[in-house]
């Protein structure tokens, strides 16, 4: 017997050795690939070394958020733009990238700029690559209040199509700059409910291959696709509506989808449809107010409106944005 525990323990020990011998292989050879088309396009980003990948949270994971979001506040919040001297009620700012302002310094961001113009304090709460399953993970604590303003009145959601996608996407938005799962909910009984973690298999790199290959066979454009995730993004946005309203009972909730001449902008760009369309409209019914950057300014942004990565809003953006949305919201 103890012979035949010896060799099944051998036997433990060398299938493991091979399977991260494999797993480093191939990480390494995908992240020197990866490093390489990156150079070409004069894109310079410090790929984690193996180590770091596997036993260590980075990116905005679920694993990542257990471990930054401590007691109502994340580091990679930006500060809040406040002054003893604004008495108007505060706003706070909820979305991705586009509203956290990645590229942007303090004071060329859309939370900055709308700070400034309107004499409100605002709290921005965006992450780059999170969504509206990250507002909704953020509201349900409590403590995230405790370093809000009490007078808070508004919270604008900066939109953009590509959260749509988010919800679903098991690894979100690639496989080496995040070692986790997305942060991800479904609707169970009604409910939402946050889809858990298992850290071992979601760090190993040939699992994830396998996942992203899995997801990328899924039609978000169908029917059955659109009408799952719009009918989550529904969810999310009214729960977290009602969470808003419990501490402050005449919020109002303004979505702003930021409009892009998506030709001009992206290359080789072709234009999907990834959302029911009765979406906005019962969103509207719930008490939203859905407004978009192309009607506020009477155009789409183009190129000559990002930052240096061609893609992301740039301050000059805020510039043309803030004062038409100030009027049409009598901010």
């Amino acid at each position: 017997m103890e012979k035949i525990f010896k060799v099944i323990s051998i036997v433990l020990i060398f299938v493991v050795f091979l399977y991260f011998v494999l797993d480093y292989f191939l990480y390494k050879t995908h992240s020197l690939s990866l490093q390489r088309e990156l150079k070409k396009e004069n894109i310079f980003v410090e790929i984690p070394a193996y180590y770091t990948y596997f036993f260590k949270n980075y990116g905005e994971t679920l694993s990542s958020f257990k471990e930054k979001y401590v007691d109502g506040e994340h580091p990679n919040f930006r500060k809040p733009n406040i002054s003893n001297e604004y008495t108007k009620p505060s706003i706070i700012i909820f979305g991705c990238s586009f509203a956290y302002g990645s590229y942007l310094n303090d004071e060329e961001t859309f939370s900055a700029k709308l700070s400034k113009y309107t004499r409100r304090n605002v709290f921005n709460r965006a992450l780059s690559g999170c969504g509206i399953q990250h507002m909704f993970y953020f509201l349900q604590d409590e403590k995230f209040f405790n370093h809000i303003s009490s007078d808070t009145k508004y919270v604008v959601y900066v939109y953009i199509e590509n959260q749509i996608e988010r919800l679903n996407a098991t690894i979100f938005p690639h496989s080496i700059f995040r070692n986790g799962t997305n942060l991800r909910y479904e609707i169970l009984n009604d409910k939402l409910s946050l889809k858990r973690d298992i850290p071992f298999v979601d760090k190993s790199f040939l699992l994830r291959k396998i996942i992203l290959l899995l997801d990328s066979k899924v039609d978000i454009t169908s029917d059955i696709m659109k009408k799952k995730n719009s009918e989550l993004a529904v969810k999310l946005f009214v729960e977290s509506k009602k969470k808003l309203q419990e501490k402050y009972s005449d919020i109002k909730f303004i979505i702003l989808k930021y409009n892009y001449d998506y030709y001009e902008v992206i290359s080789n760009y072709k234009e999907v449809n990834i959302e029911d369309s009765d979406m906005w409209k019962e969103l509207e019914e719930q008490g939203f107010i859905v407004m978009n950057t192309k009607d506020l300014l009477g155009f789409a942004y183009s190129k000559e409106y990002t930052t240096e990565d061609k893609y992301h809003p740039s301050a000059r953006a805020w510039d043309l944005l803030v004062p038409k949305l100030a009027e049409k919201l009598s901010l």
